[in-house]
């Protein structure tokens, strides 16, 4: 395979968006919607799904007033680790699909939760943001 400036590029912002998606997933693994919440674009352009038709972000204003409530009815997890995961892209947008095993536990029950979670990824402010977002729950 040959080597040109644009797969080196591919190849940083490869490495800069995975470490991105770690800290969201540490983020999301101990419920902290506003270090989450750091992780996304603050541009208008936002959107972000989730597994219920309730689940619907759309900009800035409604992820500034909905998201803590939305991350607030996840369960207590434990550790929320990619099991495969699909990444591509250029040097400016990286999409990012993992299949995700999100493990949780409360004082009297745990349990396994197979999710996939689909990202895209662009350079903003000098880092890497979420400007969409879609999380399911394969049945």
């Amino acid at each position: 395979m040959e080597t040109t400036i644009a797969s080196v590029a591919f190849a940083e912002a490869q490495r800069e968006v995975e470490l991105a998606v770690r800290e969201l997933y540490d983020a999301w693994t101990v419920r902290d919607p506003e270090r989450m919440r750091q992780s996304f674009t603050t541009t208008d352009g936002l959107a972000v799904w989730g597994t219920d038709a309730w689940e619907k972000i759309y900009g800035r204003n409604e992820a500034d007033r909905d998201f803590a409530g939305w991350i607030a009815t996840c369960p207590p997890w434990t550790s929320i680790e990619p099991v495969h995961r699909a990444i591509g892209g250029n040097a400016q947008i990286v999409w990012v699909a993992d299949d995700l095993e999100g493990r949780w536990a409360s004082p009297t029950m745990q349990g396994v939760a197979r999710l996939r979670f689909t990202t895209i990824w662009e350079r903003s402010e000098g880092r890497w943001l979420v400007v969409h977002a879609h999380l399911a729950e394969p049945r």
